[in-house]
């Protein structure tokens, strides 16, 4: 009974921390062309770019891409451009791209019972 309980505390906390937020990404490189290891984002408001690794693609054959959780920024509208970059040097800058970072809703209510209070 004691591992029928913990699987069930575990099915209920353990999807919230899986199901991550949205995520920026691009087209995989096609794995004939030169590969970035790395794409620097440009956010408005920010001084400091973001620096993320390339992700291989799947099937691994299709190269690499960009794959960013935007998560963790906070609310409102936000503007990206990105640039690509390995050991030779960076690609011009991304078209703008916007989009707009909603808060989170709540978590689902657990543990409901009924107490006299």
């Amino acid at each position: 009974m004691k591992a029928k309980s913990l699987t069930l505390l575990v099915a209920l906390t353990f999807p919230a921390s899986v199901w991550a937020a949205p995520f920026l990404v691009c087209d995989p490189y096609p794995s004939t062309a030169p590969q970035p290891t790395e794409f620097v984002i440009t956010l408005t408001g920010q001084t400091t770019p973001i620096i993320v690794p390339a992700i291989p693609a799947v099937p691994a054959s299709a190269g690499v891409y960009l794959h960013w959780d935007v998560g963790t920024l906070p609310p409102g509208s936000k503007t990206v451009t990105v640039q690509a970059r390995n050991a030779n040097g960076s690609s011009a800058a991304s078209a703008p791209f916007t989009f707009t970072v909603v808060a989170p809703a709540p978590a689902v209510p657990t543990g409901l019972k009924l107490q006299a209070d």
